[in-house]
C-alpha cells in the first residue's frame, strides 16, 4: 500500500468541516473545482439540477457503468472527492466511518436514481477518486518542486478553494518524508514487476518472442508513471533495454 494513503502523518480523508453544508455540492461550488472538457460540462449540469430530478445509471453485462449515466456518476464522484473531502483526516479509506459514507451516499442519491445495493460500490469509487486526486497533487504539484520550498507554500491555484491551508501544509510535509519516498519507490518496483508480467503474457500470446519483451519497458514505465506519485526511471525499477 501507498504510505501516503495509510500512515498517520501522510494522508487522511474526511468531510470538509469549513463548509456550511457538509457533503453538499451546491451551485456556488461549480467553479471551485477546475475541471476541463466533458467532465466540467457534466459536473456543472449535475450541480444545477432541480431538486428531485434524478439521473439514471446504466450497466453492461459485466456490471460496469456505461453510457451517459455512468459518465455522469463518475464525474460527480470525482467532484465530491476533490471538493468535499479533506486530503488529511483519516488514516485510510477503511477508517472512514459510516457517518461520512452515509453522507456521501445521500449526496449521490440526491442526484442519481440508485438502489441501496449500489451503495458500497459507488461510495468506494469516491474513495478511489480521492486517492487518485492525492496522487495527482503529489506528482504534479509537490514532487517537481521538492527542492523549491517557496513553491510549496500554498495549494495549487486551481484547487485553492477546496484545500485548506493547514491541510495542504500537512499533506506536503507528509509527501516529502524519506519514509514516503523510500516506500513509494518499493511500491512502484512491485507495480512494475506486475505490469511487466502482464505485458509479457500479452506479448507472448500475440506471438512476440520473449527476447523482444524488453522493448516494452518504456511503455510499462509510462503506465506506472500515470498511476504513481512520483517520476519513475529505469535505474529505480531495474528495467533495462537489452
Amino acid at each position: 500500500m501507498d504510505p501516503g494513503e495509510n500512515s498517520d502523518s501522510d494522508s487522511y480523508m474526511g468531510v470538509d468541516e469549513t463548509s456550511d453544508t457538509p457533503m453538499e455540492v451546491n451551485n456556488t461550488q461549480d467553479s471551485s473545482v477546475e475541471r476541463t472538457g466533458r467532465g466540467a460540462v457534466q459536473c456543472k449540469r449535475i450541480t444545477k439540477m432541480r431538486e428531485g430530478e434524478l439521473l439514471n445509471v446504466q450497466y453492461n453485462e459485466d456490471g460496469q457503468r456505461i453510457e451517459e449515466g455512468g459518465k455522469d456518476l463518475a464525474s460527480y464522484s470525482g467532484l465530491l472527492a476533490e471538493s468535499r473531502i479533506s486530503i488529511v483526516d483519516y488514516e485510510n479509506w477503511h477508517a472512514v466511518g459510516d457517518e461520512v459514507r452515509d453522507l456521501l451516499w445521500d449526496t449521490i442519491k440526491a442526484k442519481f436514481n440508485l438502489t441501496e445495493d449500489e451503495k458500497k460500490g459507488v461510495v468506494s469509487d469516491i474513495g478511489e477518486k480521492l486517492k487518485e486526486f492525492k496522487s495527482r497533487l503529489t506528482r504534479y504539484y509537490i514532487t517537481p518542486y521538492k527542492d523549491q520550498p517557496e513553491k510549496l507554500l500554498k495549494p495549487p491555484k486551481k484547487h485553492e478553494k477546496n484545500i485548506r491551508q493547514e491541510d495542504w501544509e500537512r499533506f506536503v510535509k507528509s509527501r516529502l518524508t524519506p519514509k514516503f519516498q523510500v516506500y513509494n519507490i518499493k511500491t512502484m518496483q512491485q507495480e512494475v514487476a506486475q505490469l511487466l508480467l502482464e505485458e509479457l503474457r500479452t506479448s507472448t500470446s500475440n506471438g512476440m518472442p520473449p527476447s523482444r519483451s524488453y522493448s516494452l519497458a518504456p511503455r510499462i514505465v509510462d503506465k506506472l508513471a500515470r498511476r504513481s506519485d512520483a517520476f519513475v526511471n529505469h535505474s529505480y525499477v531495474g528495467i533495462h533495454h537489452q
